[in-house]
C-alpha cells in the first residue's frame, strides 16, 4: 500500500472542491488507494484551518464538523 502525507492546504482544497489534483487526491484516498499519513502538526493545522469562517461556509454543503 502507498502511504502518502498531503498538506493541510490540499486536504482543504479537496474538501472544498472535487475539481482538480486536490479533489482527486481526496477522492483516491477515499477509495482506498493510499493510505494517507499525517501528523500531529498537519492535523492541528487541518483542525484550526476548518474552523475559519470563510472555510466552514464553504464546507457547509458537505455537512463536514469540525469539533
Amino acid at each position: 500500500m502507498i502511504r502518502a502525507v498531503l498538506d493541510a492546504n490540499v486536504l482543504v482544497s479537496g474538501l472544498i472542491s472535487k475539481k482538480g489534483t486536490p479533489g482527486r487526491l481526496i477522492d483516491a484516498w477515499l477509495e482506498d488507494l493510499f493510505q494517507l499519513c499525517v501528523s500531529p502538526q498537519i492535523m492541528d493545522e487541518l483542525t484550526r484551518v476548518l474552523r475559519y469562517p470563510r472555510i466552514m461556509k464553504r464546507l457547509e454543503k458537505w455537512k463536514v464538523g469540525v469539533a
